[in-house]
């Protein structure tokens, strides 16, 4: 299993920390806030694009990919 924070500012100036998890490489990337799930991501065609959860900024899923 791999964790790793992404440190990432809201659209208020405020620094948020999310997690990124996977726990098999084959597996989508899960990013999470305070344990809650917020999307799941994946590399297609070499860009990072969310597959499921609430609507998020191109900016967060392109940085935390």
């Amino acid at each position: 299993m791999i964790e790793l924070n992404y440190y990432f500012r809201d659209i208020y100036g405020h620094y948020r920390t999310l997690q990124l998890s996977q726990v098999t490489p084959d597996e989508l990337w899960c990013l999470s806030e305070d344990g809650i799930l917020l999307a799941r991501l994946s590399k297609i065609q070499n860009s990072w694009k969310q597959l499921t959860g609430e609507l998020l900024p191109k900016e967060l899923i392109r940085g935390a990919g």
